[in-house]
């Protein structure tokens, strides 16, 4: 249940930051899940389980599942982020909740235009997952995955080709980081 106090994000991330962010806050991650999840759905997520992906390379990074030691350091035992979590375009899978999850609610945009972390793959089980934990919403806006980057200054983009900077016809950046983060704070505030 929420209070009716006005508590902080704990963490705000975009993309492959939500892992971390998940991590912190008492998730665990599993590479046999996300490698099941591969086996399965390679050729519906692409960009997530191709060889040599991205997305993938930085999951095949952990080379393991993470499992932290047993310590006395408290830094260790607990989870670091606390408070709300809001997720932005999140790449789920291999991410699990546990028992030790520490954040107080988690919101999720997913973008409907997202061909990276496609949002039937990543984001809706994310919260399909999550809010067994807790509490949870799950917020679908226009939007393509590379729209929550702050718009890269015109010289730049005239005369370098950068992916993450090209919008499709029409696509407001500014106007649409300026009306996610209404949404954003509107969450938080509820």
């Amino acid at each position: 249940m929420f209070s009716s106090q006005v508590e902080p994000v704990g963490v705000s991330s975009s993309s492959f930051g939500g892992v971390s962010t998940l991590l912190a806050a008492g998730a665990i991650f599993s590479l046999q899940h996300s490698d099941d999840y591969c086996r399965r759905n390679e050729l519906l997520d692409p960009n997530f389980c191709e060889d040599p992906g991205w997305v993938y390379r930085l999951i095949q990074s952990f080379r393991h599942d993470v499992v932290l030691p047993p310590t006395n350091d408290s830094f260790s035992q607990k989870p670091l982020i606390s408070g709300k979590v809001v997720l932005v375009a999140p790449v789920f899978q291999g991410i699990k909740p546990s028992a030790k999850l520490s954040m107080s609610s988690l919101t999720v945009f997913a973008f409907n235009s997202d061909v990276i972390a496609i949002p039937a793959y990543h984001a809706l089980p994310l919260y399909d997952e999550f809010s067994l934990y807790i509490p949870s919403e799950y917020l679908e806006v226009e939007g393509h995955h590379y729209a929550f980057i702050s718009p890269f200054p015109k010289w730049l983009t005239e005369e370098e080709d950068i992916p993450v900077a090209k919008d499709p016809e029409g696509f407001d950046r500014v106007m649409f980081l300026n009306n996610l983060n209404e949404k954003i704070v509107k969450q938080i505030t509820n």
